[in-house]
């Protein structure tokens, strides 16, 4: 009987012991969560919102793959670096085109009545990725027409002192259908000509990332990586013209 109350006693001492390691490590993972995320959760508490950052695009604005993409999105990181100056909103749709006549047409999505609405102060357009498809591409001509649309009704805007056009970004082997040649021979130039024709300026966010250690595996999408030298190429941007 005393033989067994010792072993009893002695797993008891054991089972508490473990008890103790795992609440010790859940406190230690708990600290390392609070100290990674206390920068990103200090900045968007404390937001002027009268100065609104729009990030229009498409899944690479939106931050697809990126573990916790609201704040390590390029949206999400440039909101780290512009503090509380700027809300900066991000308005990203998966999949989304320029383009009128496709699957997933940004003009006719939620995000963009509601980045409209929100009267931004600058406006950052990143679409051509999705449109270089072969089922969702017409020609150079259909894509200028329809992406100078969706320029337009963000320069009319009265709350709008800015307006950035971010050129696509390479995308390297991948199941997406996206075809990068498309998108330096003729998607790139017709957004450049855009900005010429409506006096804008805009961002290479393709020499921000230097090479394929910046995307995912899939070969289109930044990772967090990409994602803050996006932010941080962008940041200068915006810094340079206060």
């Amino acid at each position: 009987m005393l033989d067994v109350q010792q072993k009893e006693l002695g797993n008891s001492k054991i089972r508490n012991k473990y008890r103790i390691i795992i609440a010790l490590a859940l406190i230690f993972v708990l600290m390392l969560v609070l100290i990674f995320m206390i920068p990103f959760v200090k900045y968007s508490v404390y937001i002027k919102a009268e100065r609104i950052v729009a990030c229009v695009g498409d899944s690479i604005t939106y931050g697809y793959g990126i573990n916790m993409q609201k704040y390590y999105s390029y949206p999400g990181q440039l909101q780290y670096k512009l503090k509380t100056e700027y809300s900066v909103k991000n308005f990203g749709v998966n999949g989304a085109t320029a383009s009128i006549n496709t699957n997933n047409p940004y003009a006719k999505t939620s995000e963009y009545k509601d980045s409209i609405n929100c009267n931004p102060t600058i406006v950052l357009i990143m679409l051509g990725t999705n449109d270089s498809k072969s089922y969702n591409y017409s020609s150079k001509k259909v894509f200028k027409e329809d992406y100078k649309c969706i320029v337009e009704d963000y320069k009319s805007l009265s709350s709008v002192n800015r307006v950035y056009l971010l050129l696509p970004i390479n995308a390297y082997d991948n199941v997406f259908d996206i075809d990068n040649n498309r998108i330096q021979s003729e998607i790139r130039d017709a957004i450049c000509e855009v900005a010429e024709e409506l006096k804008i300026s805009t961002i290479d966010v393709r020499s921000m990332l230097s090479s394929n250690d910046y995307y995912s595996d899939d070969g289109v999408h930044p990772n967090a990586k990409g994602a803050k030298r996006i932010a941080a190429g962008i940041y200068e941007y915006i810094e340079s013209f206060r």
